[in-house]
Order: structure tokens, then sequence, then C-alpha cells
């Protein structure tokens, strides 16, 4: 059995950046590696001689994740001669005893610049890259994971510019009032918002900036307006949005909101002075 120098690690950024699985890997691929660092990297062989205590516990597919993270860290180089599989530690720095090593040598990289700022990678002709050909079922359930509704990649229920315009100005509107949206209130007011008609939620979200609530409520006429209000919210001023003595030209913004339809903050500047005097 040879004797291998482990030396200290604990604040390496490549050793760190790979999972713990993928990092005994590592430790076992040292205490097994010939005396040049070289040794296979077919799955296949590195469970039974790298774990022949833990076949029951260690599979390829994990093999091969954790060759990956080690390469992808630079930790290790893979490479393919004669069709077979190998891998090659980086910077090894163990005491060499043998001549020669057991297994074939990697490909020469010239780590020289061409003139085109190319790295040149010298290849023996029967070497080829190799890929990961497993996929673990982790990785198969994040390929199938849906995609938000509506074609929206940020998980709103609308996928309107209009709908996103009014959701990021309310968002504004929440941090301007000291109570910025927190992850769960904010997936909580989208599914409230998704109940309604994507008209009627632009329209509560415009109330809600126009009148500076803190939450959102729809108009009473509506079926759903029973629903009680989300959690943390202020109940509105039902007095003041429905004011009869409310100037006609701000009463005519009043009625746009409530019919559905988008305004700028231009637009919707009367009315929320309209809400500030009287509050």
């Amino acid at each position: 059995m040879p004797v291998r120098l482990l030396r200290d690690w604990t604040d390496s950024e490549a050793v760190n950046s790979i999972s713990p699985e993928a990092e005994v890997l590592f430790t076992r691929l040292i205490m097994k590696a010939d005396d040049f660092g070289r040794y296979t990297a077919d799955p296949r062989l590195l469970r039974p001689y790298l774990f022949p205590r833990k076949l029951d516990q260690i599979r390829e597919v994990s093999l091969e994740r954790w060759l990956v993270e080690l390469e992808s860290a630079r930790l290790v180089r893979r490479y393919v001669v004669a069709g077979k599989p190998y891998l090659a530690i980086e910077k090894f720095g163990q005491r060499v005893r043998a001549d020669a090593s057991r297994f074939p040598d990697p490909p020469v990289v010239d780590e020289r610049p061409p003139d085109d700022g190319h790295v040149t990678v010298k290849r023996q002709t029967d070497d080829r890259p190799l890929r990961p050909v497993f996929e673990d079922e982790d990785d198969i359930r994040r390929r199938k994971k849906p995609s938000p509704p509506d074609g929206s990649s940020s998980g709103l229920p609308f996928g309107s510019p209009d709908f996103r315009e009014a959701w990021e100005r309310f968002q504004a509107h929440r941090k301007e009032i000291k109570k910025p949206l927190r992850p769960t209130g904010e997936r909580a007011l989208l599914s409230q918002l998704a109940t309604r008609p994507e008209c009627e939620a632009i329209a509560a979200l415009q109330k809600a900036m126009a009148a500076g609530w803190q939450g959102v409520f729809f108009e009473r006429s509506t079926p759903a307006a029973k629903s009680p209000p989300l959690v943390g919210a202020h109940p509105p001023n039902e007095r003041s949005w429905n004011d009869s003595e409310m100037p006609p030209e701000v009463a005519r913004i009043r009625d746009a909101i409530s019919a559905g339809q988008c305004l700028s903050d231009d637009e919707l500047a009367p009315l929320s002075a309209w809400f500030a005097r009287a509050s």
C-alpha cells in the first residue's frame, strides 16, 4: 500500500467549492493513485476499488457526478486513451518511487497562448473528450420541473408587460412606505391576484398605490370581495375612495382604475394627492 501525504486543504477555494461526497472521492483517489497521480476514471471500476465495503451505498451515477465536480474545480483532469477513461490528479506532489506510471500519459497541454489567443491542446489520436453519460434522479426532476404559468420566467400569474409594470411599481411602492414584500407575502399576494382577471389585478395594484395602502383590495361589487384581505394588510378607507365630494378630475381617475385601465404614475398623481389630503 503506498504511503501518501495529505496536506491541509481546509482553506482551499477549490476543495471548498465541491460537495463533501466529492471531497471523499478526491481523498480516496489520492490514496489509490500511482506515484504519478494517475488512476482509472471508469465509475464501474472506481466503485469496487475505492469503496469496497460500501457497494450498497455508492452508485456509479454518483461517482460520475462527483468526478465532474472534481474536474470543474480543476482538482483532476480526465482523458481517454484507447477508448478507456483515465484521470490525473493535478499538482499531485507525492514522492515518486516507480520509474514509470501504470497508466497512459495524459495529453500534453501547451499553455502558451498562440497568436490567436486560444489555448492549443495536443491530443493523442485516440484521445476523445470525456463527457458525463450518467443522469441522477435529482437531475431528471430538475430537468422536468414545470415552468411558471403564462410563459413568465419570474413566476408572475400574468405575462403581459402591463401587469409586469404594475407589479414592479407596487414592489417599489411597498419599499417607499417601509413595508417591503417578503417572499412568503409576495407569493400569497400573487396567488390572490391570480384568482382575478388580469384587468382587475392591475386595477387593484394601482388602487393600492394611489391610496398609499399596504394591502391590495378588490371592489366590493365583485363576488370574491368578501374574501379576507392579506395577512398584515391595513383595511382601506372606503369613505375616501367613494367620497362624493371627490373632485371630478380625481373621480375620473378613480373610475378608470375601477374599470381596469392601466395608468402611469403621472396619471395617478392627482388621485394620490387627494388621498394624501384626505388622510
